[in-house]
């Protein structure tokens, strides 16, 4: 594991030594001075033999929260290559392989206890576009596991029970094939009547509804277009 003791004394503007560091904020916005810093980013020149920069964050008390590769770094980070995101606890929250900037084939995410939690297949290669960051993916979960190991979904069937990261909502449905099937409902962790209905034919998304605390609904056709939620209700929306 790299020692930030030891980058640090490079410069955070130009690569000193095969490398440069930059002191960012959590909303990627980059800052001088390390005080200011919610965590710290590395990027390396490529290895002999290789195309690829390496990348890797540390958050700010010496601990890994990235380490991977890039195919370039400015104006944006394309990430490139196997990749894996670290919890503030040291436990693996994510392990993906990039092409082009985009995920694909076999990904795990974790628990935050460092168990796994699901396995999902994107596919083998990437669509060229001028904007990585809106292709179109058709994602499929192939295992899930609980928080205590045990598994709901195997082969891409099964029923899973899931909570958003920041852990304000849960959701709950069928898997088929690897897609989301029959009805999922959501139901937010705040004691409200707020909650939503997704409804499936065949694996396709057809339509959904979201009811308010005042019994209004709203129908919506675009699973990942929520409508105009209303407070915690905004971030309310179907998420694997």
């Amino acid at each position: 594991m790299l020692s930030i003791g030891l980058l640090l004394s490079s410069s955070s503007t130009v690569f000193c030594q095969n490398r440069n560091i930059y002191f960012l904020k959590n909303d990627d916005s980059e800052v001088k001075k390390k005080e200011q810093a919610d965590f710290i980013r590395v990027i390396e020149e490529p290895d002999s033999g290789s195309i690829n920069y390496k990348l890797r964050k540390f958050f700010m008390k010496n601990s890994a929260k990235f380490i991977g590769s890039v195919s370039s770094f400015s104006p944006l980070l394309i990430l490139d290559g196997p990749a894996i995101t670290f919890n503030t606890n040291g436990k693996k929250s994510e392990k993906i392989i990039y092409s082009g900037g985009a995920p694909v084939k076999l990904a795990y995410y974790f628990h935050k206890n460092g168990r796994v939690k699901m396995g999902l297949e994107y596919p083998a290669t990437v669509l060229p576009s001028t904007n990585i960051h809106s292709r179109p993916i058709e994602v499929r979960i192939i295992t899930y596991y609980d928080s205590t190991g045990n598994q709901t979904v195997s082969d891409g069937n099964g029923f899973a029970i899931t909570e958003n990261e920041a852990g304000l909502y849960t959701e709950e449905g069928r898997y088929r094939d690897g897609l989301g099937d029959s009805v999922w409902n959501g139901f937010l962790k705040d004691g409200s009547d707020q909650y939503f209905q997704d409804n499936f034919e065949n694996n396709v998304f057809k339509w959904g509804v979201q009811t308010f605390e005042n019994d209004r609904k709203v129908t919506y056709l675009k699973i990942n277009e929520p409508a105009d939620f209303e407070g915690e209700m905004k971030n309310f929306y179907l998420v694997l």
